[in-house]
């Protein structure tokens, strides 16, 4: 019998099968390859410098929440730990997989395991939460600024009050009332799992521990926006290296919404809503079809490329990043 596990991974797995089909479909993959040899290598590379960058700005932003819990690791160490659950983000189906790497290294250079977790937990908020509140901007102004209006705006209130319940989902998830933790005590003393009650009790009061780390959050949550910034100017010089004069504030609006799209666990690893997503709104600000998914297709192996040094990493160290205090 399949567990609800397997199950939810042959539902993710049906949706990006599905999704890859129907652009399969749809798309001239004549007139995509046609395109290739026109791509500039020389805007590709600037992209691919960007997202380099993008990882470098993520990993500072982990280690600002590391700091706020005196957790001493080097920033060079936790660049290294980054680019190592990036490499194996690319082959691993699971979303948490990056995580889960990322707690099992930061481990290693300290015992406070529940803080570390916690640290990594709060980092995916604040960046779900910032890309949310940037998604949410961009969909009203994308609404009710008749200036920056694309070819259709069809559909656009289901998804605000979706990006609005995410929104306000993250800000109070990480303080809840220990009240439905309490409730897994029986059933963990049950089974003889005081131990892991005691870990699950230090990772709440860790995760709420971060509240009196305001200065470190809004610290955080500032270097969010930089990364969604990021994020739109690789868009946009990937355009320039099709030759695609796309408008920068337009990819400020849409950007964030194909981002928020992705973000959401219903394929294995973004793939086909990704590159769905671009298609769909690429394709309003002028793009062809072909161009939008040259884009979308040109991006996904910049970010396969960008975590190669996550593979030295391992090759060299596996993953046992050595340990190096501040």
């Amino acid at each position: 019998m399949i567990n609800k596990k397997k199950l939810f991974f042959l539902l993710r797995l049906s949706v990006s099968a599905l999704l890859i089909f129907f652009i399969v479909v749809k798309v001239d993959f004549q007139k995509v390859l046609e395109l290739v040899p026109s791509i500039k290598l020389g805007y590709v590379l600037i992209a691919l410098l960007w997202l380099l960058l993008d990882r470098l700005v993520m990993s500072y932003r982990w280690a600002i929440l590391l700091k706020a819990k005196d957790i001493k690791i080097s920033l060079f160490e936790i660049v290294k730990i980054y680019f190592l659950s990036s490499f194996w983000s690319t082959f691993l189906p699971s979303s948490v997989a990056p995580d889960i790497i990322k707690v099992y290294v930061a481990s290693k250079h300290n015992s406070n395991t529940p803080d570390v977790m916690s640290s990594v937990v709060v980092d995916r908020i604040i960046g779900l939460f910032s890309l949310s509140l940037v998604a949410l901007t961009s969909l009203l102004i994308l609404m009710y600024y008749p200036r920056v209006q694309v070819q259709s705006v069809e559909g656009y209130r289901g998804a605000l009050w979706v990006i609005l319940a995410v929104l306000l989902l993250t800000l109070f998830l990480p303080f809840f009332d220990r009240v439905p933790v309490g409730r897994a005590k029986g059933i963990l003393t049950l089974f003889r799992l005081n131990f892991l009650w005691n870990f699950l009790v230090r990772f709440y009061d860790s995760m709420v521990g971060y509240k009196a780390k305001r200065a470190s959050l809004f610290k955080a949550f500032s270097v969010a926006l930089v990364n969604h910034v990021l994020a739109i100017f690789m868009i946009y010089v990937l355009s320039l290296s099709l030759g695609v004069g796309v408008s920068v504030l337009h990819l400020f609006i849409l950007v964030p919404l194909i981002n928020f799209l992705i973000m959401v666990p219903i394929s294995v690893g973004g793939l086909g809503i990704q590159e769905g997503a671009y298609v769909y709104f690429l394709s309003q600000l002028g793009m062809s079809v072909q161009e939008a998914l040259t884009v979308a297709i040109v991006f996904r192996v910049l970010m396969i490329v960008a975590s190669l040094p996550g593979g030295v990493v391992y090759i060299s160290e596996g993953f046992g990043v050595k340990k190096a205090l501040t």
